[in-house]
């Protein structure tokens, strides 16, 4: 059985991001900041990035378009966390796939193949089960918001790796131009905001990302959004051994799901 090229990078892009969740109520319940977190992290990986990039090749409008959407999906993301929940976030979150199908034939030279459609279909009933419950408006338009920022971020990264980008200019680029918009929302730092700044920037930004990115490289927009989709299944496990958050059976049965979906599009 060959696994398909990029999985590797991908699923450790994913378990990098399943600390998010973790970090994300730590960070809270001792009096963090969304808008402070998220300056910190961009802030981070940012000076990460200096030894790396000529930032003279992300001062144009292309890197600014990624920039902003990614400040927008990092803190819709993080704003979602406590009051979705981390696994109805989840849910919308990667309901990315979905959205990247719908927009993908008009951005993108991609085939969508029955695979891919049924692959996605199966995260999001995989995450649902997770859930199982009927969201409030306010609950829905967020996670609603999460999953189509998160796409957008997927989709516009791809495009700019067709046209040549090198991934250390991509992450550069969503990190520096990030900066001003999230710079507007900040009122205060605190100290759990800069802790929690500091892990996000290094362990949720500048290392998951390298793997994303290059995965994606050797994949597709497609496929990356839903290998992804293992995020949610690393916090539940990390929530367990660390928040000693036992399992259910939804959990599991939700995990089930999505390990299928990743298989099926893996192969």
């Amino acid at each position: 059985m060959k696994i398909r090229e990029g999985f590797i990078e991908l699923v450790l892009s994913s378990f990098f991001w399943g600390t998010i969740g973790i970090v994300d109520q730590i960070s809270y319940s001792i009096g963090g900041s969304v808008f402070s977190i998220v300056f910190i992290r961009s802030l981070i990986s940012t000076f990460l990035c200096i030894p790396l990039v000529d930032f003279r090749k992300i001062i144009n409008i292309r890197a600014l378009l990624l920039g902003i959407i990614t400040s927008i999906f990092y803190e819709i993301y993080l704003i979602t966390i406590p009051i979705d929940g981390p696994s109805l976030s989840a849910v919308f979150l990667y309901t990315a796939p979905v959205w990247i199908i719908l927009v993908l034939p008009f951005v993108e030279r991609e085939k969508v193949t029955s695979r891919k459609i049924l692959g996605s279909v199966l995260v999001v009933i995989g995450l649902y089960i997770i859930y199982l419950g009927f969201p409030n408006l306010l609950k829905f338009l967020l996670g609603i918001a999460c999953g189509l920022s998160y796409a957008g971020v997927i989709l516009i990264s791809r495009k700019l790796q067709i046209n040549g980008v090198r991934d250390w200019e991509l992450i550069a680029s969503q990190s520096f131009w990030s900066l001003p918009f999230t710079a507007l929302f900040v009122r205060s730092f605190s100290i759990p905001s800069i802790e929690g700044g500091l892990y996000m920037g290094i362990f949720a930004t500048f290392v998951p990302y390298y793997f994303f990115y290059k995965g994606m490289r050797k994949s597709d927009s497609l496929t990356a959004s839903i290998i992804s989709a293992l995020e949610p299944v690393f916090t539940i496990l990390l929530a367990f051994f660390i928040l000693d958050q036992l399992l259910n059976i939804r959990d599991i049965l939700g995990t089930l799901v999505i390990l299928i979906s990743i298989i099926i599009i893996s192969i």
